[in-house]
């Protein structure tokens, strides 16, 4: 068995949320314009399986790692192959991995549309079992990337599919985690990060809204909502790595991507 795998495709990012340890936090994500070549190779050649995302790099073997674990799981026998990617813009990790393992599984297991559902779910379970992610983080980018619009999610059953936008994005700069970073320490007491979220579930709500009805003059005046709201994600980023030298601005989405967090200055929503 042999299969190609070519394919031009957005990348999704997150405009709303960010992953916090023992929270299930909301996640506004949607496709962005950061356009990548896809050139998989799938052979039954035997690769490692152990499960486990060792390093932030887009070679084969973390790609096809995850991907034969949960074969290994459903019963499957494990691949090998190869990845290319070529993107105009650097994309956070874990957003290739979700569209990546997507469409190798889609291509060898045959999956069609109406199966989408199914298939979101069970790798849903499966990245908070085996790689401690944030259930909604996934489920909402590999929705934005199937779908080609926003998507919302929280934890494993909310999820809301809303008319396609696409986020202008530039990246600005990226900082290396305190080991691993499937997500970040709360640094502030319950009550303050109470308050972040009834934030985040607001200002999803006003952006929900906006693009729901098409209105562009309420998206324009949501921009200042997104910005207070990016400024407190970045401050939560900042006290979690302990950088002074890391600086808070209007409009920079930071993006916790498992060693690494990456900062993206958001231009618009287009």
């Amino acid at each position: 068995m042999e299969r190609i795998i070519k394919k031009s495709v957005f990348i999704p990012i997150p405009i709303i949320g960010i992953p916090i340890k023992n929270l299930y936090t909301p996640y506004a994500i949607m496709p962005s314009n950061i356009g990548c070549d896809l050139h998989i190779k799938i052979s039954e050649k035997n690769s490692t399986k152990d499960g486990q995302i060792k390093k932030a790099t887009y070679g084969s073997e973390a790609i096809f790692d995850y991907v034969n674990e949960l074969l290994n799981e459903l019963g499957y026998g494990t691949i090998g192959g190869s990845f290319l990617i070529k993107c105009t813009e650097d994309p956070p990790f874990i957003a290739v991995l979700a569209i990546t393992s997507m469409e190798i599984l889609k291509s060898i297991l045959n999956i069609k549309h109406s199966d989408y559902t199914l298939m979101l779910d069970a790798l849903t379970l499966f990245d908070e079992k085996k790689l401690h992610l944030d259930p909604g983080y996934t489920k909402a980018l590999r929705c934005a990337y199937i779908y080609n619009t926003m998507c919302i999610a929280r934890g494993y059953d909310d999820l809301i599919k809303l008319s396609s936008r696409k986020l202008m994005i530039k990246k600005l700069s990226e900082v290396a985690c305190p080991g691993i970073c499937s997500a970040v320490d709360n640094p502030y007491d319950t009550n303050t990060l109470s308050l972040f979220y009834k934030l985040s579930t607001h200002v999803i709500g006003l952006l929900a809204q906006a693009v729901r009805e098409l209105d562009e003059e309420k998206l324009r005046s949501l921009r200042r909502f997104l910005d207070l709201y990016m400024v407190l994600e970045s401050s939560i980023v900042k006290e979690y790595i302990g950088s002074e030298d890391l600086a808070l601005s209007y409009g920079v989405k930071p993006v916790v991507d498992y060693n690494s967090i990456k900062f993206y200055k958001v231009i618009a929503l287009a």
